[in-house]
Formats: C-alpha cells, sequence, structure tokens
C-alpha cells in the first residue's frame, strides 16, 4: 500500500504537471513508468532502512547502475519535497522506516538527505554529476518517463 500511495501522489503532483505535448488526459503514469517508478521506490526504501551511511552507503549503490542511482536520487527527492508530512508518516510506517510512536520528522528527513548525499556522490564518482534535463521536466524529474528515456543513456 505504501508503494501505492507513493505513486499516486506522484501522478497527482508531477503526471499532472506535464507539459502539454506529454499530458495524459487521466494523469496517469504508462506500465513503463509505473514499474521504473516503483523500482526506484523499492530501492530508495531498501537504502531507508539500512543502518549504512556515508562510504558503506555509497558502496552499495556503486554494486547498481548509474541510471538505478539516478532514478534512486529522483525518487528520494520526490520524498522530501513533495510528499506531505503525514503522508511521509504513512508511507514510512508501511515500510517498517520507524513506528508511529518513534515518528521523527527531521531525522527521517535526514536519513532521505543522507541517500541522496549518497546517490550525488556516487554519480561524481563516475563523472556523471553533470547531466542535460529536459527543459520541460514537471518539478525537475524526468527519469522514469518514456518520453525522456534517452537522457537516461548519458547514464549509461
Amino acid at each position: 500500500m505504501a508503494e501505492a500511495l507513493y505513486i499516486r501522489v506522484f501522478e497527482e503532483k508531477v503526471v499532472a504537471s506535464l507539459p502539454r505535448q506529454y499530458s495524459r488526459s487521466d494523469n496517469k503514469l504508462t506500465v513503463s513508468e509505473r514499474g521504473r517508478l516503483s523500482t526506484a521506490f523499492q530501492e530508495t526504501w531498501s537504502l531507508l532502512n539500512t543502518e549504512e551511511c556515508g562510504k558503506e552507503l555509497q558502496d552499495q549503490l556503486a554494486k547498481l547502475s548509474l541510471k538505478d542511482v539516478f532514478q534512486i536520487r529522483e525518487a528520494a527527492i520526490f520524498t522530501v519535497d513533495n510528499i506531505p508530512e503525514s503522508q511521509q508518516r504513512e508511507i514510512a510506517r508501511q515500510m517498517k522506516h520507524g513506528q508511529d510512536e518513534g515518528w521523527d520528522a527531521a531525522k527521517f528527513r535526514a536519513r532521505v538527505m543522507e541517500v541522496v548525499v549518497a546517490c550525488t556522490r556516487c554519480l561524481e564518482s563516475k563523472g556523471k554529476d553533470r547531466y542535460s534535463q529536459p527543459d520541460q521536466a514537471p518539478l525537475g524529474l524526468f527519469g522514469i518517463f518514456d518520453q525522456w528515456q534517452e537522457y537516461l543513456e548519458w547514464f549509461e
């Protein structure tokens, strides 16, 4: 259910903001986009639920493709920038990243930012931290969309 909530919020905030030529009447992700977002969501929460930080977290990311690292980075950024705290709390509860009693929004945000920083450092270490972004990417997010997959080829 956490994943469904995350995808719903993504569709409401990002898909609904697509430029006219890419807009969808139902504001829904395609099957392939949903698959990419689902994978990025699962990987992000897997990292959030580990005790690893700093170099250990970067080492774990180094095992993934750079394309995956980029999509995880986008998923983490979306989480802290666009999901309301009450929904972050619900997703975290469902994903076992803290029980309601132990929920601390500031600690959660700090942990998500650790993942973002680790992803950024992983991309930097491979010389892939400076990338071209589509001009009309909604909220600066484009990694999961079908029409912008050619941009992700740069990470391969």
